[in-house]
């Protein structure tokens, strides 16, 4: 099965073209850091991916896509164009979240300890999964309760800074994987695992976004305002 990997929901714009069969041969891959812009950037690197591959829309099996949670705005970008692909190209189309993607990274050593993957979601807060659990969005002293003083190693862009506070509590037997997005060849590779659904993928928020819908039309606030 040969797929095309997208992530940009968190600070990296990512793409990869992978062939999964027998062995597991990656094709095409690129990853940059970037603050913004990955809506200007994103379907310049699928193409040269594309290029780099010797493949083009129809030569694809699947479109695999990171549904977040991260940026509101990143992650609609990647799912925009994974959406518009599979649309298009009549391609499946799956989606797999940032913190699985995290969790996935973690070498699979010890069986009693616990797989945590953490992001920064601003306001005091994180978005953090524990191994195959739900995704959650809360305090670091919410996670730490459920954690509970068992060993764990955090992966995320948010690891180093909860690991830091763990230390200063019981928590001590805390390992640490600071990654600031997912590796994509980990995001397709649990794309390729996933059953399609009937309907295609959609962010994973968690949070209600920071915009809010407006309730009054413009005319509306301005007559508001004349009063």
């Amino acid at each position: 099965m040969r797929i095309l990997a997208i992530d940009t929901s968190l600070k990296a714009c990512s793409v990869a073209i992978i062939d999964f069969g027998k062995t597991v041969n990656v094709l095409a891959k690129s990853s940059v850091l970037i603050e913004r812009g990955h809506a200007e950037r994103l379907m310049g690197d699928i193409e040269t991916s594309l290029l780099d591959s010797q493949t083009d829309y129809d030569g694809l099996d699947r479109i695999v896509v990171c549904l977040g949670p991260g940026s509101f705005t990143g992650m609609r970008v990647g799912i925009a164009a994974a959406r518009g692909i599979a649309f298009a190209s009549g391609k499946q189309c799956v989606g797999v979240t940032s913190l699985a993607g995290f969790i996935d990274m973690v070498p699979d050593v010890e069986a009693s300890r616990l797989n945590c993957a953490v992001i920064d979601a601003r306001r005091d807060e994180l978005y953090f999964q524990i191994d195959a659990g739900i995704p959650q969005v809360g305090k670091i002293s919410v996670l730490a309760d459920q954690i509970n003083r068992r060993p764990v190693i955090l992966c995320g862009n948010a690891a180093q800074y909860v690991a830091d506070i763990l230390h200063k509590t019981d928590c001590r037997n805390v390992e640490v994987m600071q990654c600031v997005s997912p590796d994509i060849e980990n995001v397709a590779a649990l794309g390729y695992l996933k059953t399609v659904g009937s309907k295609l993928p959609e962010p994973v928020y968690i949070r209600s976004p920071d915009a809010k819908k407006q309730t009054r039309t413009i005319i509306e606030h301005q007559l508001v305002s004349e009063k």
